[in-house]
């Protein structure tokens, strides 16, 4: 665990496996909030972080073990409200959090900051972000982590992704808190990057799917070089599941 500061933001950088420790996750304390709660193995060093910082009250970005594994064991142990986006949950394979948390509310006031939930489905269907429009400040959970991926998730919605990065960047903010990148502090213009990225990537794998090339091999013509997290993730992220993803993002349109 390493913690850090950005003004008044305590910034919590956790292994996401302990075992394997090459993939991370950040978490946000503010105020009395926490944004996000991390994998369960490291409950009782949050705990005690979650003491000294007298949280009252917990906001999860999506329903990913990574982001809310020790969500469950926080609410029973300290009797605190959860906030999670329950819209479109019946499907999901996380019900327990949806299951102890609370529907976002309009606003979430804390003791000097307001927080406006922002609806951003596409990595997950719940998946929200977090907007403080007096800092410029936008907790972004997975809507950021790199401007130019090379891989997704197979249950992603990239039309709905590249929705939600239009919704956001019609915000004025300027610096982002990702949940695997943490501060980055030209946020905006990284978030611009990567939905121009997506778009340009979009229309050269449906120019070439409209030349009769199967979806896998415009996945190795796109990206010929298989991703770091492809490799970590085992294929749970993969470039064929990005490029299946863009065209039927671009098959929505039509």
């Amino acid at each position: 665990m390493h913690i850090s500061y950005y003004k008044n933001v305590q910034c919590i950088k956790l292994p996401i496996n302990r075992f394997f420790p090459y993939m991370f996750v950040y978490l946000y304390m503010i105020d009395n909030l926490m944004i996000d709660t991390g994998p369960k193995y490291f409950k009782y060093r949050l705990g005690q972080l979650w003491k000294e910082r007298k949280i009252e009250k917990v906001a999860i970005t999506h329903d990913h073990s990574d982001h809310c594994g020790t969500a469950k064991w926080m609410a029973k142990k300290y009797s605190v409200p959860i906030y999670t986006n329950k819209a479109n949950t019946k499907r999901s394979f996380f019900k327990s959090i949806h299951a102890i948390s609370e529907q976002y509310p309009e606003l979430i006031e804390c003791r000097e900051h307001t927080f406006i939930p922002i609806f951003t489905p596409g990595h997950t269907r719940d998946h929200t972000c977090l907007y403080e429009p007096n800092e410029g400040w936008l907790f972004t959970g997975d809507l950021y982590v790199t401007p130019e991926p090379k891989v997704s998730l197979w249950s992603e919605s990239l039309s709905k992704y590249i929705t939600s990065l239009k919704t956001v960047l019609s915000l004025e903010f300027d610096t982002i808190f990702c949940a695997h990148q943490g501060v980055v502090k030209d946020g905006r213009q990284k978030l611009e990057e990567k939905l121009e990225y997506l778009e340009l990537i979009q229309a050269e794998a449906v120019k070439l799917y409209e030349k009769g090339y199967s979806e896998r091999v415009i996945a190795k013509k796109l990206f010929p070089k298989k991703a770091r997290l492809e490799r970590l993730s085992f294929g749970a992220f993969s470039s064929l599941h990005l490029v299946r993803q863009l065209i039927r993002a671009h098959n929505k349109q039509l």
